[in-house]
């Protein structure tokens, strides 16, 4: 009979776990950070290495509570670090093929996506998605997105993504920026 005592707040805790094992009906995420990109196209060299990406987005789940769901997301990129940060320098640095480099365009506009979710804990949520950028020019995305909750409904995200793009005269771009932020839900 002791022992079924002993048991018994292993089994509430447990249970308690359990239940808060969900993907959150809603969420939304501020994150900001950087990454690498193209370093040239056929036409067009860049100058520098890295770019920047600021973002606000939210993420619905599809159907049900549960560990894995669907979701779908839905980003804003401001540009240029949410007004910050704009306005680079405009000399022209020669490109090997005698043209002006050119910035890498920060990304501005919306993306939206689809992919799953998993919550395997009550502390750790990820995400998986993948859709759509309607920015400077039409591109495509893949991200991956990790929180850990600090307080109830709030918790600290690092998001990587993947982008593929043009540069407006047909050549090819990546950038692939991580950044970091908070996410509410």
């Amino acid at each position: 009979m002791l022992r079924s005592w002993r048991v018994a707040p292993i089994v509430l805790l447990a249970a308690t776990a359990v239940s808060a094992q969900s993907v959150p009906l809603v969420s939304a995420e501020v994150t900001g950070g950087g990454g690498g990109h193209t370093s040239h196209t056929s036409q067009i060299y860049f100058v520098g290495q890295k770019a920047q990406l600021w973002r606000v987005g939210g993420a619905l789940r599809i159907g049900s509570p549960g560990r894995v769901r669907p979701i779908v997301s839905l980003d804003y990129a401001p540009g240029c670090g949410m007004g910050w940060g704009c306005g680079h320098i405009a000399i022209c640095y020669i490109a090997p093929n005698g043209t002006c480099a050119e910035w890498f365009v920060d990304p501005m506009g919306f993306a939206i996506g689809g992919g799953v979710a998993a919550a395997p804990n009550r502390y750790l949520a990820a995400s998986i998605t993948t859709g759509p950028g309607f920015f400077q020019q039409r591109s495509w995305y893949l991200a991956g997105n990790v929180s850990l909750r600090v307080v109830p409904h709030f918790a600290i995200v690092a998001d990587a993504r993947h982008i593929l793009s043009t540069d407006g005269r047909g050549g090819r771009t990546w950038f692939f920026p991580v950044s970091f932020g908070l996410k509410g839900y």
